[in-house]
């Protein structure tokens, strides 16, 4: 048979083996049903299977769509086919239905047993007469077997060429190699879509993908009456994966055959294009790669009318373009890269990956492109070269009619690739001046008028290439140093030119960029050459002319800048050192020269005297705070150099050995950090200096050499502790009781730890408890299978059962983790009452634990005190307790001893009340009066003590406070509440005011409270000291207390609100008073706004001329900045708005529309449609209502969502003055997108 033009013919098919022949029929019926499941929403299916019950394939057509299968292939109903890769004789036929018994294949028979179809498939010529022999032959046997008009059918070549000329992707898959398309196959094996091999299916990418199969298969309303091709729009710049995307989405075997990939330049004239459009049998789905907007407009004008096809075109120019669905594809995410490239490359070093994930600014192309560059060739100098310039070219150009020329796009943006970032607004004039010194100093306006310029700046950022809006940026790393490259080679008086003449407004941006050219041997060169003729320093530290560019010249040549900064600092004494001010980029400049082996230790020994001669002792990352990092004990990337940590411990060993203070503080600070295993306490990471490879990071043979290092600089710090002075000595402990369990993690550090507890429990320096508690959490934080944990349990059992004093300190004195364990609360359970029984029999056993017996609060202290009551009924140890109150301070909790008191109160003879007439009486102690007589006996008779001792001025009025807990328990009688609350109002302070509201929320909170008395509630919660904004009481204590208490009166009365609100918006909104809490305005206004909302609004409008109050206000009333975020506007009734606005639009209406919500809220287009159509003529009220969230967090998924619902709201519109509103908010979005 001859070929002609695009088709199959037997010679295609005659070779095929068994595997071939049963994936050609596979393809072909999948084909087949794809061809009727894109043309109606349904899913039909097909069942490959092993040949093993008669029946390789089957496939079930339902008779109401059985018109749509025009290839022949599909009988309607459930049809069973078999597969045979030769021509059978009529016998054979008969055999292939039965099996070795002469029955029929059982898959077989269930499919007839339910008037199933049988096909026999053939690959080998049949006349029209033999075809039907066979199919008589078969019909005979299973009429034999009891099955009579079953429908059978036999596909020879004839049929199956017939079936598979409707489908041109299966024409290209199986005909000869030429043509200008692709089957899925073969598309597939492109290295676009193999590689990498697994893409991240981010939330992004997976809903367009989505949006194109419905579109496909006619899903969703849109396509109800669709009858008509598909033409979708895929479209993004370049090396975003957009052709991948695409075929991940057609790949689906549903429609995976019906797939032809085809350039769209190769497709426009082709016979392939021909024939889809004239052979009404042709059914496929085009992909259209690099297909611009007129390519576009072509497809989509001459295909519109065949339903039989689909269309998606994937191209990077922008432009709007008609389609039924159109999808753009944007940048990545940077742990989305990281996915990438750990899935493509396991074997890449983390710190490398994350590196090229995040200089590759969401391009997954250029981030593979890196990472094989750094696998393949193992570049050992710039980590971003890229021979390849087209993938640049590509990204800087696309497709459209009116793109620049490449070589003009280079030109004209090279300029951004020195900075991070460059001011270009049209309207401001110093950015104009910018601009103009940026176009002379690259010498642009020898080649562009400045309209040329501006047109291609505006194309790239439109692109995405430049990013921003009045501030761009040109944030792919490797672009930007393939332009600066490519510049610097071209013209190196560029590189001058900027330092002598740079606005300062640039300053820091170049600083942040030049690195990236930091292997360009020119500018490694400049570098050098700048450091040694240079004057950098003044007496106080670099100097303002050429300063700034310091920091950028040290990850260029690192050598050369530690030599001028040896220079500046060697000579300088401590005194002169601390001279030095502005440290910051000295700092942060010997930090990364320390990163390199060659130049840590002179950098080190810079950095150790700088923090000798510390100035700044406000943050982390200060000279000390750089020092001190050099010494960790991190690995690999979060080293702070290549040299291993034992090189570089002489130097912490020579602080140790020092007698100064200064030097105890520094080698301390350092201690800590390594045994805490602190990380970087500088900006940035230091080891990514630009284009420079990685450095050769120390990694440990074994956790023992790490765990070495980790056990002198402990023994280090045990060994010096009794050098230090007190403060020094206190530090010293903190550190090794503090990181104790960090260290016990290690089996060959657990016995030096071990040691040093024993130490410094034989020491009366220390604090037992410290060391009790830090063993204690050492067990509880073993796993059980740890093998070293017994040891540590045996250690706690020994240190806890040593005395008395280290029974109490630890059934007693513990606190936190370890004492609420559950086993470990029984056994203190058990050992608290043994304790109290000791100490009652031998009262002198306390006198030395009195201190923290009084100044702690636990569980565990009160049970003890409790247990000490129950034994000492006749009150012999209150003089001991007594006599410790005088050697604590006035903040001592007195849990211990309030509890005793409590168990006494009513059982001792000599009453506890002798106990508070003393406290009374006794000036040192009447402080601690208060609370120990309302934890002795919490009732109404402590109240009436506190009270008259208040009234009496023997303690400060705030005191009162202390009879919340009983007023809470209801044990605090109403007349008392009200004679106290009465009291408080006359002193007319903002301090008895709050302390009425927090004692009057605790009497309210009791379980069957009284009314409130409203009068005295509404006075202290308006009291001017309190709610005005310049308060001299410290509202923390009171706000929560005030709200609490603010809700309960209006429930009960809303007139109360009206006085509370007419109160708070009396102030202005500062901060200080409890006015200026914006809580309390919702806390205030909604329930009023609920309840009576034309009142309200009468009351709020009127404070609208003072401006804080105003815009307190607008933001409540717009959900702007509140917890409860439902606007407040949507609470008035819009004839209410209305009205007050239109006594005075020009001035109202501004001020309104400051008051409505943005679109992420619910009923916002309600009320700002209802503005736009009253007093949208106003300037000022178009411009200020708005569309887009500002400030939120909303990712683009959410945004694009919203931007539809304008796009919803725009076609329904019909008055012009919103259409135009619409408009401009629509635009804002596509800006907030380049953005």
């Amino acid at each position: 048979m001859r070929r002609r033009g695009l088709e199959l013919i037997d010679s295609d098919l005659s070779e095929f083996g068994p595997s071939d022949a049963e994936k050609f029929f596979k393809d072909l019926l999948e084909a087949a049903i794809a061809g009727v499941n894109h043309r109606v929403d349904t899913h039909l299916s097909a069942n490959i299977h092993e040949p093993d019950g008669g029946i390789d394939a089957e496939a079930k057509l339902p008779a109401d769509i059985s018109h749509l299968e025009h290839t022949g292939l599909l009988p309607t109903g459930r049809t069973g086919f078999e597969i045979k890769s030769t021509r059978l004789t009529e016998s054979e036929c008969r055999t292939a239905v039965l099996d070795d018994n002469g029955n029929l294949k059982p898959y077989l028979a269930e499919i007839i047993e339910e008037d199933g179809n049988y096909v026999l498939v053939t690959f080998g010529h049949l006349q029209p007469q033999g075809r039907t022999k066979r199919i008589e032959a078969i019909q005979a046997v299973f009429e034999e077997k009891g099955f009579v008009d079953i429908n059978v059918d036999v596909y020879s070549f004839s049929e199956l060429l017939s079936a598979v000329n409707h489908f041109p992707s299966l024409i290209h898959t199986y005909g000869p190699s030429g043509g200008v398309g692709k089957g899925i196959e073969k598309w597939a094996d492109r290295r676009e879509i193999w590689f990498p091999q697994d893409y991240v299916e981010s939330e992004a990418r997976e809903e367009i993908k989505i949006h194109l199969r419905n579109a496909i298969h006619k899903r969703g309303e849109e396509f109800n009456e669709h009858n008509e091709a598909v033409v979708c729009r895929v479209q993004g710049i370049s090396g975003l994966g957009k052709t991948r995307l695409v075929y991940e989405t057609v790949s689906d075997e549903r429609i995976a055959n019906l797939v032809i990939y085809v350039k769209a330049d190769q497709f426009i004239r082709s016979e392939l294009a021909a024939r889809l459009e004239n052979d009404d049998s042709w059914q496929a789905i085009v992909v259209l790669d690099d297909c611009s907007g007129e390519q576009h407009r072509e497809i989509y004008n001459r295909y519109r009318s065949y339903d039989r096809l689909a269309f998606i075109t994937i191209s990077d120019d922008f432009r709007e373009v008609p389609a039924d669905l159109r999808k753009t594809v944007r940048r990545m995410k940077t742990d989305e890269l990281k996915q990438i490239l750990n899935g493509e490359f396991p074997d890449l070093p983390g710190h490398t990956t994350d590196r090229f994930a995040r200089i590759s600014d969401g391009f997954p192309e250029m981030a593979l492109l890196l990472a094989s560059n750094s696998v393949e060739r193992q570049i050992d100098d710039s980590i971003l070269e890229v021979t390849d310039s087209i993938i640049f070219e590509r990204l800087l150009v696309g497709s459209e009619p009116n793109a620049p020329n490449v070589t003009d796009a280079k030109r004209i943006i090279t300029p951004f690739a020195f900075f991070n970032r460059v001011h270009w607004h049209q309207n401001n004039p110093r950015d104009i001046a910018q601009q103009e010194w940026l176009i002379e100093v690259f010498e642009l306006d020898e080649d562009y008028s400045r309209s040329e310029i501006q047109r291609v700046v505006k194309y790239e950022k439109d692109r995405g290439v430049l990013q921003g809006d009045e501030t761009l940026s040109l944030r792919l790393i490797p672009l930007a140093a393939f332009l600066m490259k490519e510049s610097i080679q071209h013209n190196q008086a560029h590189l001058q030119r900027l330092l002598v003449e740079m606005p300062a407004s640039l300053q820091s941006g170049f600083v942040e960029r030049i690195p990236y050219s930091n292997t360009v041997p020119e500018v490694q060169k400049w570098s050098k050459r700048l450091l040694r003729e240079i004057d950098w320093f003044t007496p106080t530290g670099l100097s303002g002319q050429y300063g700034w560019v310091f920091r950028g010249l040290v990850e260029i040549t690192p050598n050369e800048a530690l030599i001028a900064l040896q220079e500046f600092l060697g000579s300088r004494d401590q005194e002169d050192l601390e001279r030095i001010e502005d440290r910051r980029v000295i700092l942060e400049s010997l930090r990364r020269i320390a990163v390199w082996e060659n130049c840590f230790f002179q950098a080190a020994e810079l950095l150790r005297r700088l923090a000798l001669a510390e100035n700044d002792y406000q943050y982390s990352n200060n000279s000390t705070g750089i020092f001190v990092e050099l010494f960790t004990s991190q690995l690999g990337p979060h080293s702070p150099t290549e040299v291993p940590p034992s090189d570089r411990l002489p130097i912490l060993l020579e602080l140790f050995d020092s007698e100064s203070k200064n030097a105890h503080r520094l080698c301390l600070e350092c201690a800590e950090h390594v045994l805490s295993f602190g990380g970087s306490r500088g900006g940035g990471i230091p080891h990514r200096q630009g284009a420079k490879r990685a450095p050769d990071f120390w990694e440990p043979d074994t956790s023992d050499d790490v765990a070495e290092y980790l056990i002198t600089i402990w023994k280090k710090v045990e060994e010096h502790i009794d050098d230090f002075d007190q403060e020094h000595f206190d530090k010293a402990v903190d550190i090794l009781v503090t990181n104790g369990r960090r260290m016990a993690k290690w089996e060959i550090i657990s016995p030096v730890v071990r040691e040093t507890y024993t130490h410094f429990l034989e020491r009366n320096d220390v604090d037992t408890r410290e060391i009790l508690t830090a063993v204690g959490r050492i067990v509880e934080d073993f796993d059980d299978d740890c093998p070293w944990r017994d040891e540590w349990v045996t250690f706690e059992k020994e240190v806890t059962y040593r005395s008395f004093h280290t029974r109490l300190h630890r059934f007693v004195g513990v606190q936190g983790f370890v004492a609420r364990q559950e086993d470990r609360a029984e056994l203190a359970d058990q050992q608290i009452g043994v304790l109290a029984e000791e100490a009652v029999d031998n009262p002198e056993l306390l006198r030395g634990e009195l201190e923290w017996l009084h100044k702690d609060s636990s569980e565990n202290l009160i049970s003890f005190g409790e247990e000490l009551g129950k034994r000492d009924p006749e009150g012999r140890l209150i003089p001991i307790f007594l006599d410790g109150l005088r050697e604590v301070n006035e903040d001592a909790k007195l849990a211990c001893f309030g509890a005793y008191l409590g168990e006494i109160v009513d059982e001792c003879c000599n009453s506890p009340r002798d106990v508070f007439s003393k406290l009374r009486n006794d000036e040192q102690l009447i402080s601690f009066f208060p609370f120990l007589v309302r934890r002795a006996d919490p009732t109404v008779r402590a109240v009436k003590m506190i009270f008259r001792a208040v009234r009496q001025d023997e303690i400060p009025i705030g005191t009162l406070q202390q009879v919340g807990t009983i007023a809470r328990n209801g044990d605090l009688d109403e007349d008392v509440f009200l004679e106290i609350g009465q009291y408080l109002l006359n002193e007319d302070s903002g301090q008895a005011a709050g302390v009425l509201v927090n004692l009057a929320y605790d009497y309210y909170r009791q379980d069957d409270p009284p009314s409130l008395h409203e009068d005295m509630i509404v006075d202290a919660l308006t009291h001017n000291e309190l709610v005005k904004a310049d308060s001299p009481i410290n509202i923390d204590g009171h706000w929560y207390e005030w709200e609490q208490l603010t809700k309960k009166v209006i429930t009960q009365n809303t007139d109360c609100g009206f006085q509370i609100a007419n109160a708070i918006l009396s102030f202005k909104s500062k901060k200080g008073g409890l006015a200026g809490i914006r809580e309390n305005t919702d806390t205030v206004l909604r329930p009023l706004f609920k309840e009576r909302p034309a009142e309200a609004w009468d009351l709020v409008s009127d404070r609208f001329e003072d401006y804080s109050n105003r815009i307190r206000l607008q933001r409540w009333f717009a959900g702007t900045g509140y917890v409860n975020n439902t606007p407040g506007i949507f609470l008035v009734p819009p004839d209410v708005l209305w009205e007050w606005t239109d006594i005075d639009p020009a001035n109202r209406a501004p001020i309104l529309a400051e008051c409505v919500p943005r679109q992420k809220h619910d009923r916002w287009w309600e009320i700002t449609r209802g503005m736009l159509v009253r007093y949208g003529e106003h300037e000022e009220v178009f411009h200020t209502l708005s569309a887009v969230p500002t400030g939120s967090r909303m990712g683009g998924d959410s945004l694009e969502t919203m931007k539809q619902e304008l796009q919803e709201l725009l076609r329904d519109e019909e008055s012009p003055l919103v259409r135009r509103w619409l408009n401009s908010e629509i635009k804002e979005y596509d800006q907030l997108f380049n953005s």
